[in-house]
């Protein structure tokens, strides 16, 4: 790994506060969350909310709100090198691109905000026949 990245990598292996949790993820340039398997992630919302873009495997649930190269990355997660190769994609990138990247994941979390999800559900209903809502 060159110099230049690895003096930007922090491993702190203790247990934080909700404050200094969120205050070491938003100084992250990447989340990276390797997962298996997944149907949802606390933890990409919470990296998204803080503008955090996220490194995760190509599973459905991160492929519904990773678009890759633009609020993040995603790998095959069926392959040996995948997440090696997403990393450096990840390292690779330029100030800008973070910057970038940084504002798609804040909007992709603004998307998924509690309020404007309930705003497009009332408009489901509020559009729905009365006799589809009645079945």
């Amino acid at each position: 790994m060159p110099e230049h990245v690895a003096a930007r990598i922090t491993l702190d292996e203790r247990k934080l506060s909700e404050e200094e949790l969120a205050r070491t993820v938003a100084d992250a340039d990447f989340a990276v969350l390797p997962y298996r398997r997944i149907l949802n992630s606390g933890s990409l919302l919470l990296a998204f909310s803080l503008g955090v873009p996220a490194v995760v495997p190509d599973l459905p649930a991160m492929r519904e709100l990773v678009a890759d190269g633009e609020n993040g990355f995603l790998y095959a997660a069926n392959k040996i090198d995948a997440l090696a190769a997403a990393l450096a994609r990840a390292a690779a990138t330029s100030t800008e691109e973070r910057e970038a990247m940084r504002i798609a994941a804040r909007a992709s979390a603004e998307r998924l905000a509690w309020s404007n999800l309930a705003d497009r559900l009332r408009a489901l209903f509020d559009n729905a026949p009365l006799e589809d809502l009645a079945a």
